[in-house]
């Protein structure tokens, strides 16, 4: 589950999107030869162009918005996705990051990155040791380790010296190097192994569920997946097996479902390991034709009449909503209430609104208020988030409810609750400054917060 930009996992989620529905209207198809998944509110898009001197095709690739104009030009020879605002850019052979605008704001310089940003920190790598970068650009921990991931509740695992071990947003060992393998904190335990099985600590690398399974990954919406006798279920937080281990493959729960998989049938279950979809679609693995659920709708493969591969959405109740018309229709998940479609080969893309939304009830964009926040230590903020919509109206989407999430990228300098109260640590010293990421619909904004 660790995601680095490299040539190969690039080719991977390049050619990873899928073939979607043909459509029954006529659309406007985008003048790109792809066109990738919508994140934040952009979308990459490939140009293929003809190098004059010496006659071979030229890929370069930028960013367009979700009406399909060109906000950053195709400049660079390979990108990832925006997440917390930045994405990861190569040029020149060298990986680096820009924002939203196309400015750089880690230049490229870097054998290999992380593809996004977690926690307002990202991998990156040069002469094969990795080390962290801030949003600012800033190298924040030296390039010191054999490996890398993202951070999660403020903490990341590292590898040195061959062992795996955790260590804080400051670079402080909080963990001991000490595991086979780890992965990231969620809902404050991380799962680790030892002597080769799986188990879960906290966050002072205590033993909370016992080393027991053949495999096992984070928390997500409160359960874990875990591997038993050769079978996948899943946890909850005092491992207590909810979803007995019995299905060949499973994904984390997404909007209160995880899709499974038998054989090469696939289905969708609840919390309660409930199969609420029966296992019905096609799949050799859940990467290869099955999305999360995302805004209320999955995408997902099955057999037509003629025994062809389509591909379509389906709601939460398992009602087909869109495509499963033809083998060339294909798409990726909706986010930020659009999604990108093809209907065969290149230049056949197209951008489409997610149909179980009033297209007016869309967020365009966000905005906070205040943008930059000054306080001394011990102090709090109370921050605004408004809404504008597609049809220009404006919505209070402060509270955690709407949709609304924030993330710090410095809790030891200033925390902010899930409703956006922004409270500077009492141990945080003069100068000190953080930056919170404001996101909704997969619309983000960002406040400055310095300590006086």
């Amino acid at each position: 589950m660790k995601k680095y930009v490299s040539a190969l996992l690039f080719i991977a989620m390049l050619f990873g999107i899928m073939p979607m529905a043909a459509a029954e209207e006529d659309h406007e198809y985008l003048p790109y030869d792809m066109v990738g998944s919508i994140s934040e509110g952009l979308a990459w898009y490939l140009d293929i162009s003809m190098d004059m001197e010496n006659g071979m095709e030229k890929e370069q690739y930028g960013f367009i918005d979700t009406n399909g104009k060109v906000v950053i030009k195709a400049i660079y020879e390979e990108v990832s996705g925006f997440n917390e605002g930045l994405a990861a850019v190569k040029k020149n052979g060298k990986w680096g990051y820009i924002d939203k605008t196309g400015k750089e704001v880690v230049s490229p310089q870097y054998d290999a990155v992380a593809l996004k940003f977690s926690e307002g920190f990202a991998q990156v790598q040069k002469n094969k040791k990795w080390g962290y970068v801030d949003q600012f650009g800033k190298e924040a921990i030296p390039l010191r380790y054999e490996d890398t991931n993202s951070f999660g509740e403020g903490l990341a695992h590292v590898k040195k010296n061959h062992k795996v071990g955790y260590i804080d947003q400051t670079g402080k060992e909080v963990i001991t190097p000490q595991y086979e393998d780890g992965h990231v904190f969620k809902d404050g335990l991380a799962p680790v192994k030892k002597n080769g099985k799986w188990g879960f600590i906290d966050k002072t690398g205590k033993e909370v569920i016992t080393f027991q399974y053949e495999d096992a990954y984070s928390f997500k919406e409160g359960l874990a997946p875990v591997k038993k006798n050769g079978k996948w279920g899943f946890i909850n937080t005092k491992g207590i097996e909810v979803v007995k281990p019995k299905y060949s493959e499973v994904h984390h729960f997404s909007e209160g479902f995880a899709s499974v998989r038998v054989g090469n049938k696939m289905g969708f279950i609840d919390k309660k390991g409930t199969e609420v979809i029966r296992l019905q679609y096609v799949a050799n693995n859940l990467d290869d034709s099955v999305f999360d659920f995302s805004e209320g709708l999955a995408g997902v493969v099955k057999l037509n009449r003629n025994g062809d591969e389509v591909f379509g959405y389906i709601d939460k109740s398992g009602k087909e909503v869109l495509g499963f018309d033809t083998p060339e229709f294909w798409g990726t998940p909706f986010r930020g209430g659009f999604a990108v479609v093809s209907d065969a080969g290149q230049r056949s893309y197209y951008i489409i609104a997610n149909p179980l939304t009033d297209d007016q009830s869309t967020v365009h964009s966000i905005t906070v208020s205040p943008t930059n926040v000054s306080l001394k230590p011990g102090k709090t903020n109370q921050l605004t988030v408004t809404a504008t919509m597609s049809d220009k109206t404006k919505k209070d989407v402060t509270k955690a409810s709407t949709g609304t999430v924030y993330t710090s990228s410095d809790e030891k300098v200033a925390k902010v609750s899930k409703d956006g109260k922004v409270t500077v640590a009492k141990t945080a010293k003069k100068g000190d400054k953080a930056t919170i990421t404001v996101e909704n619909n997969g619309k983000t904004a960002k406040v400055s917060v310095k300590v006086l």
